[in-house]
Parts: C-alpha cells; structure tokens; sequence
C-alpha cells in the first residue's frame, strides 16, 4: 500500500521518497457514492470495492490484469466528493 503525489518528473523529488510509474494500461474506473464527512468515507469506499469484485467482474467479461497497478484516487477534500477506484482489466 502506498500513498502517493502524482508528478510530471521525478527531478524534483527527495531521494529518500520511493518513486514509481504506473505501468500504462486499459483501466475500468469505479467512482463511489458522496460519503457524508470522514466517518462514512471507508463504508463507501469498502461498499464500492465490494460491488467490482462481487457484481461487476463476474459479469463482465473482463479481469484483473495480473501485474499491474490498481488505485484509488482521492479528491482534496472531504465535502461530499466522490472517491475514484482505477482497476486494470483485460478480456477473459
């Protein structure tokens, strides 16, 4: 698990920060319900994972692509915002 800043370049960044790319590839984005404040946000995210792994992937047609990176992507602020899972996926 890592929590991470995205950057154009590594250039600028403290060597003793661990760096990575995200390897390019075909993502299906999940974007969850607005979670009412910091309390209900991990109910949310964990309902959302929930449904990809439970409804949506065995009714896809697709799977997860071994090797390669999933995230969430978490907006700047608490205030109702929504949460936005990114799974790489290929064709079964």
């Amino acid at each position: 698990y890592v929590i991470a800043v995205e950057v154009s370049n590594f250039n600028s960044v403290p060597t003793d920060l661990y760096t990575a790319g995200i390897p390019e590839t075909v993502y299906a984005i999940f974007t969850t319900p607005a979670a009412d404040g910091e309390k209900n946000i991990a109910p949310v995210i964990q309902g959302t994972w929930n449904y990809i792994h439970q409804i949506w992937f065995p009714n896809s047609g697709y799977e997860f692509a071994e090797g390669k990176a999933d995230f969430e992507w978490y907006p700047c602020s608490n205030k109702g915002e929504k949460v936005k899972i990114y799974i790489p996926i290929v064709k079964k």
